[in-house]
């Protein structure tokens, strides 16, 4: 049940969102596997079922498109529905070419 409660109140949380971001999917030094399930069911066209603690559910539609943050590329599954659902885009700039760059 508490695992039930906690996809809940996090569907809750992206209700009407039209951008979510999660950061740093691994560890310092290595790489997670991403749970095929979680991205399945938070970028499906299902609808989410969210509550707030101690509240009612409310239905609606995924707004959202989720973006991970992260130093370290993860696993992923290699089932084709899964990886229609990840892009990678990388970003090749490191401390030592920003150092020196002004921004604005």
């Amino acid at each position: 049940m508490g695992a039930e409660n906690t996809l809940k109140r996090t569907a809750f949380k992206l209700m009407g969102a039209r951008i979510a971001f999660v950061e740093e999917s691994g560890e310092e030094t290595g790489r997670r596997k991403i749970e095929t399930s979680s991205v399945k069911h938070f970028t499906g066209g299902d609808v989410l079922v969210g509550a707030a603690m101690r509240q009612n559910e409310v239905h609606r539609k995924p707004s959202h498109k989720l973006v991970t943050i992260t130093n370290h590329l993860p696993i992923i599954s290699p089932d084709p529905a899964m990886l229609g659902r990840v892009q990678v885009v990388p970003f090749r700039a490191s401390e030592s070419t920003t150092d020196h760059q002004k921004i604005g």
